[in-house]
């Protein structure tokens, strides 16, 4: 089964934050980040839930977004 366990959000979160970007604030420009970052936490999420990768490689994706964007948390 290849990936759409979750009707492949992560490509919508990826459009939605191309759109956010275009804008022209700081705080405009973060959210995108944050998203386009988020969303390949999604995808890799979907496709382990779909059998098409493993736990390690989503793992490897969620760690890389956590230390980014959770720092506080990360530490604990």
């Amino acid at each position: 089964m290849s990936g759409g366990s979750f009707d492949y959000f992560c490509y919508r979160m990826e459009e939605v934050s191309r759109q956010i970007y275009q804008k022209y604030t700081k705080e405009e420009k973060i959210v995108s980040s944050l998203m386009k970052d988020f969303a390949k936490v999604m995808h890799d999420l979907e496709w382990w839930k779909s059998g098409d990768i493993g736990e390690e490689d989503f793992l490897k994706t969620f760690n890389r977004f956590r230390k980014k964007w959770l720092k506080k948390e990360a530490k604990k």
